[in-house]
């Protein structure tokens, strides 16, 4: 979804003759889940040897630029400018295509603040900044997918053998209807008639009967190919590092479930049906071909012309759909925000600006349409004008050619029906065409999920064990995000977590807390320095096998998930057989335990989607059950308790204390209350760590955690 900024990097790369792939540029100009900065993709652009220089430009002056350049569109998407022609302006867009945009439609999109210029990044090549060498191109590699289709070979080989026999019984109907009109009808030998549509009858049935077979084979093959590339895509996903999902939106990867039924119907539906009709086409042609070259030669004249025709408004129907989906974007956005906001409207006395930017937003949509309208009229008016001229035009020279006694009156009906059958395959091969070209677009969006690192690398010998000392030691750790400014989040770490001790870090916003958490929860392992379990056998960190670490591990963050389900399933996630005790003990220390009990079906409750049903406290106390229920040396709490009242995170942080003898926890939190009372108090600022120490030293040491603790406590 927010990929447009490294494809425009791509696009103009290729122009120049450079191949990069995509995923080489999404790393270095720092891809991530809301998109890149024009300032990033410069940097970007400079590492694969271009200049880069972004601007603040006027409409007027965009004639004298070199192009291609990126332009900054609608304030969250990125367009390459291809070329300016009498006030006409062909832009490249990753989402959309090719289209061509008058100045109006292209001061709507992208002019900022007076409407009249905008931003926009001018790349030239230059060979001597390069950093990154070209890649071969990758070609589209379809084998995933033609794999699972050799597990079906004998259920494909009985559809082909169907479609045969149907094509078969096919070709047989034009010869029946000849001889029946001038074998039957014309000699009135009624009981050669009979015979003859009794013959043809019992060809309708068998291919009634072979349609009736070949469909439900086609479901098995159907739905197993479904099942399987979905399944495996799902093995696939769960196996990537956690870092993965940071760097992705939820549409994106459900779009790519979504291409896979894409894939699945083209290799089924689409495939087999192009693959019949193409046959059928073949017989039909030789069968015509037999009986007159000069009337399948004006046949395939008339489809070129209409094939010619239909292609020539795809371009503009695409451009059409684009533009409609965008106000129609614009539109709903408008009126959720109008029925949203309506008391902030009212209040500031902006209705009607409100209604007039609706009206006018309307006014576009509709034009919009006029104009589709247009085209999609003049597109199939043109069509129907040129097959129904090909179906008089071939009329009347069957007419004329059985007048001149070339042809019979049977043969004159059964090359109208040739024709009919002829006609079907040009519009279909139409929309394959097209099906065709979604489906490389859907494999392409698999096979990058495809070609991933996963998060267990075959390089890496695994441990699965902990020392007996189970502390965790850091030295001279540093980290960065792998964005394109590569600023430095955590700097020269020096840190030992003792074992089964409450270890706090503090810090304000941005200071390194919740990056340091990610460390030791395995989502991050690009970090320079060393990490190891243990004081005396160490252990180094990355070695230990990431599903194992979580076997030993639990981890609360303020943005944990809650699934749909009841109170109990949420509890024993992943657990197995349920421990009822454990349950019950889980609650208590996280002080939620009385208000499910008082719940009409207590905890087998069903709490809604990503318990909607429950406050954000009772939400946090229930994530906080969860981790304690599991059988964990390491408990890992990010603002676990932010949204918690003073008293029930006062007793949840008692509770803890008192049953985590056995458990190491780090707790990230912006709120000191929460732990006066652990053993060691970290804290960090700008990503380093300047105190540290107990809660009683660091207050004598009158330092950053001194005067934290002075605002916190004159604040609340």
């Amino acid at each position: 979804m927010m990929d447009c900024g490294p494809t425009c990097l791509k696009m103009i790369a290729a122009y120049y003759g450079k191949n990069y792939n995509i995923d080489t540029l999404r790393r270095i100009s720092g891809y991530g889940m809301h998109g890149v900065s024009m300032l990033a993709l410069s940097k970007a652009a400079r590492k694969i040897g271009f200049k880069a220089e972004g601007i603040n430009i006027s409409m007027e002056s965009l004639s004298s630029i070199e192009l291609p350049a990126i332009m900054h569109w609608t304030n969250n998407h990125f367009v390459v400018l291809l070329e300016v022609k009498k006030n006409k302006y062909k832009i490249a867009n990753p989402e959309a295509g090719i289209i061509e945009y008058t100045e109006e439609d292209l001061l709507r999109s992208w002019a900022q603040g007076d409407g009249q210029s905008g931003y926009i990044l001018l790349l030239q090549p230059d060979e001597e900044s390069k950093e990154i060498e070209e890649q071969p191109l990758k070609k589209l590699d379809w084998s995933f997918v033609t794999k699972y289709l050799r597990f079906r070979k004998m259920d494909i080989t009985v559809v082909f053998i169907a479609l045969l026999l149907v094509m078969v019984i096919n070709f047989t109907f034009p010869f029946v209807a000849q001889n029946l009109i001038d074998n039957g009808v014309t000699d009135k030998n009624l009981s050669f008639v009979t015979l003859l549509l009794l013959a043809q009858g019992m060809l309708i049935i068998s291919r009634t009967v072979i349609d009736f077979v070949r469909s439900r084979i086609m479901l098995k093959v159907t739905s197993y190919l479904n099942f399987q590339i979905v399944s495996d895509f799902w093995i696939k996903l769960t196996s990537l590092p956690l870092n993965f999902f940071e760097k992705h939106r939820t549409g994106d990867i459900l779009q790519r479930i979504n291409d896979s039924n894409q894939v699945q119907r083209f290799f089924t539906e689409t495939t087999f049906s192009t693959i019949f009709s193409l046959l059928n086409f073949c017989v039909y042609a030789v069968i015509l071909i037999t009986y007159s070259v000069e009337l399948f030669g004006i046949f395939l004249i008339g489809s070129a012309l209409y094939f010619l025709w239909i292609t020539y408004f795809l371009k503009y129907r695409r451009e059409i759909n684009h533009k409609y989906f965008t106000l129609a974007s614009l539109d709903n956005t408008t009126k959720i925000q109008m029925v949203q906001g309506i008391k902030d409207i009212k209040l500031n006395n902006a209705e009607r600006e409100r209604r007039w930017e609706w009206e006018n937003l309307q006014v576009a949509i509709f034009n919009l349409n006029l104009r589709s309208l247009n085209i999609n009229q003049l597109q199939q008016a043109g069509a129907s004008l040129i097959l129904q001229i090909q179906g008089l035009f071939l009329s009347y020279l069957v007419a004329r050619y059985v007048i001149d006694g070339k042809l019979t009156l049977g043969a004159m009906l059964s090359i109208q029906y040739i024709l009919a059958q002829l006609t079907g395959p040009i519009t279909q091969w139409i929309g394959m065409i097209q099906t065709l070209q979604d489906t490389k677009i859907s494999i392409e969006r698999l096979n990058e999920v495809q070609h991933v690192q996963e998060e267990k690398s075959d390089k890496v010998e695994y441990c699965k064990y902990l020392p007996a000392d189970r502390s965790i030691i850091i030295k001279d750790l540093s980290f960065s995000y792998p964005d394109i400014d590569e600023e430095v989040v955590l700097k020269n770490i020096d840190l030992e977590i003792p074992e089964n001790k409450v270890t706090a870090i503090i810090g304000s916003s941005g200071s390194g807390k919740t990056s340091l958490i990610k460390m030791l929860q395995k989502v991050y392992s690009n970090y320079k320095g060393e990490m190891y379990v243990g004081r005396d056998e160490k252990v180094p960190f990355n070695k230990i096998e990431p599903s194992y670490w979580r076997s030993k591990s639990a981890s609360i963050s303020s943005d944990s998930f809650i699934f749909n389900g009841t109170i109990l399933d949420n509890l024993t996630i992943g657990s197995g057989d349920i421990d009822y005790d454990r349950v019950y003990e889980s609650c208590k220390i996280a002080n939620i335990h009385d208000f499910i009990e008082s719940l009409p079906r207590k905890y087998y409750t069903v709490i809604g989607d990503n318990g909607m049903s429950f406050s954000q406290g009772q939400r946090q106390r229930l994530l906080i059950a969860r981790a304690v229920y599991r059988k964990s040396d390491y408990l890992f709490l990010d603002e676990a308790t932010s949204a918690l009242d003073s008293q029930n995170e006062y007793e949840i942080m008692q509770n803890l204390r008192s049953n985590a003898a056995n458990k190491t926890v780090v707790i990230s939190t912006h709120r000191l209350s929460t732990i006066q009372h652990a053993d060691q108090i970290i804290v960090l600022e700008n990503g380093e760590i300047i105190e540290q120490g107990t809660h009683d030293y660091l207050m004598e040491l009158r330092g950053r955690y001194f005067r934290l603790a002075n605002e916190q406590f004159i604040h609340s």
